[in-house]
């Protein structure tokens, strides 16, 4: 099993010297964390509640057909040599997504989504120590440009909870990925990815596990208005 922060630790003292310090931040909301956490229905809910707000989520990665080919051959047919291409593709899209948002813009996942699942793969020996290192030098290119949100909320709730929502909503791809262990290893990753980010941005946490459609959509609410 490899490292991942020994692995990031090396890859930034590589890129020291020529990574610029960002400091563009805007006012946005993004929301990360594991899948079916509840991050797309509370954010929905919130911007049905609060019409100045507006959802923000590309559709490319569900919708391109370079996309469902990478799907088809790493979920199904255990190709793992394409995990690089939509690593790669994944990170550009989520940083295109959030690039240039409003003020009043609920994110859901982002740049930092992708970043948890490629820890995942070089953690789960999927993708070996050269790619992994290849794919972080990617990340920290592309977060010198990004606008750090106002406030991140990182959604989590019970594995043994997601793993029943991921089976109730039938994507295949998810119910062949996400089993209970992946789930609660993405969560260990977004968590640490979370203490990366500046201290001026808001950092909350959600667990959705015992809350309903309503009462998540309002804790989403205070934590904005805290900001």
């Amino acid at each position: 099993m490899l490292n991942a922060l020994k692995l990031e630790q090396k890859v930034q003292q590589e890129y020291a010297s020529i990574l610029p310090i960002n400091k563009n931040f805007g006012k946005h909301c993004v929301l990360i964390g594991m899948p079916a956490s509840g991050k797309t229905t509370a954010a929905k809910n919130y911007v049905d509640k609060n019409s100045k707000w507006k959802y923000v989520y590309s559709k490319m990665l569900v919708d391109n057909e370079r996309f469902k080919f990478y799907l088809n051959k790493i979920f199904f047919e255990n190709e793992d040599q394409y995990l690089i291409n939509f690593q790669v593709e994944a990170s550009i899209c989520r940083f295109l997504q959030n690039y240039s948002v409003s003020e009043h813009s609920v994110c859901d996942n982002d740049l930092f989504s992708i970043w948890a699942y490629s820890r995942m793969l070089v953690s789960q020996g999927r993708i070996q120590q050269q790619t992994y290192e290849t794919l972080y030098a990617l990340v920290l290119s592309l977060t010198c440009f990004i606008r750090w949100p106002q406030t991140v909320v990182l959604f989590r709730c019970d594995p043994a909870v997601a793993r029943r929502r991921v089976l109730a909503r039938s994507r295949k791809h998810e119910i062949v990925t996400y089993t209970e262990n992946t789930l609660s290893e993405l969560e260990r990753h977004h968590r640490h990815i979370l203490t990366t980010w500046p201290d001026s941005v808001g950092k909350y946490e959600i667990d959705t596990t015992h809350l309903t459609h309503d009462e998540i959509a309002k804790n989403l609410g205070d934590y904005i208005n805290a900001n």
